[in-house]
Protein backbone atom coordinates (compact mmCIF):
# COMPACT_ATOMS: atom_id res chain seq x y z
CA UNK A 1 0.00 0.00 0.00
CA UNK A 2 1.15 3.53 -0.27
CA UNK A 3 1.26 6.37 2.28
CA UNK A 4 2.51 9.76 2.33
CA UNK A 5 5.32 11.02 4.90
CA UNK A 6 4.24 13.37 7.26
CA UNK A 7 7.55 13.42 9.56
CA UNK A 8 11.19 12.34 8.68
CA UNK A 9 11.84 8.76 8.80
CA UNK A 10 14.43 6.70 8.79
CA UNK A 11 13.13 3.05 7.25
CA UNK A 12 14.78 -0.34 6.11
CA UNK A 13 14.95 -3.91 7.03
CA UNK A 14 18.39 -3.79 8.31
CA UNK A 15 21.22 -1.00 8.31
CA UNK A 16 22.57 -1.79 4.70
CA UNK A 17 18.96 -0.51 3.38
CA UNK A 18 17.82 2.41 5.13
CA UNK A 19 16.61 5.02 4.15
CA UNK A 20 15.28 8.68 5.08
CA UNK A 21 12.05 9.65 3.56
CA UNK A 22 11.17 13.54 3.75
CA UNK A 23 7.32 14.49 5.11
CA UNK A 24 5.82 14.77 1.41
CA UNK A 25 7.23 11.53 -0.16
CA UNK A 26 5.04 8.78 -1.24
CA UNK A 27 6.16 5.06 0.22
CA UNK A 28 5.27 1.89 -0.51
CA UNK A 29 4.93 -0.46 2.64
CA UNK A 30 3.55 -3.63 3.50
CA UNK A 31 1.08 -3.28 6.72
CA UNK A 32 3.45 -4.91 8.92
CA UNK A 33 6.26 -1.90 8.22
CA UNK A 34 3.45 0.82 8.21
CA UNK A 35 1.66 -0.61 11.39
CA UNK A 36 4.61 0.87 13.97
CA UNK A 37 4.49 4.00 11.67
CA UNK A 38 0.71 4.88 11.54
CA UNK A 39 0.42 4.64 14.95
CA UNK A 40 3.45 7.32 16.01
CA UNK A 41 1.73 9.36 13.18
CA UNK A 42 5.32 9.67 10.87
CA UNK A 43 3.22 8.37 7.89
CA UNK A 44 -0.83 8.13 6.43
CA UNK A 45 -2.64 6.31 3.49
CA UNK A 46 -2.20 8.38 0.44
CA UNK A 47 -6.24 7.85 0.01
CA UNK A 48 -8.50 7.46 2.68
CA UNK A 49 -10.60 4.90 1.78
CA UNK A 50 -14.10 6.02 0.70
CA UNK A 51 -13.33 9.29 1.42
CA UNK A 52 -13.27 11.25 -2.61
CA UNK A 53 -13.22 15.08 -2.27
CA UNK A 54 -13.74 16.81 -5.93
CA UNK A 55 -13.16 20.77 -5.66
CA UNK A 56 -14.01 20.70 -1.85
CA UNK A 57 -17.36 18.55 -2.32
CA UNK A 58 -18.19 15.12 -0.75
CA UNK A 59 -19.05 13.05 -3.60
CA UNK A 60 -21.46 10.00 -2.45
CA UNK A 61 -21.60 6.40 -4.91
CA UNK A 62 -24.61 4.31 -5.18
CA UNK A 63 -28.18 4.03 -6.66
CA UNK A 64 -30.49 6.64 -6.80
CA UNK A 65 -32.87 6.60 -3.45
Amino acid sequence: MRYRVLSPVSHGTNGNDSRRYEPGEIIDLNESHAAPLLACGAIEAEHQPFDLKVDGLFIKTGSPA
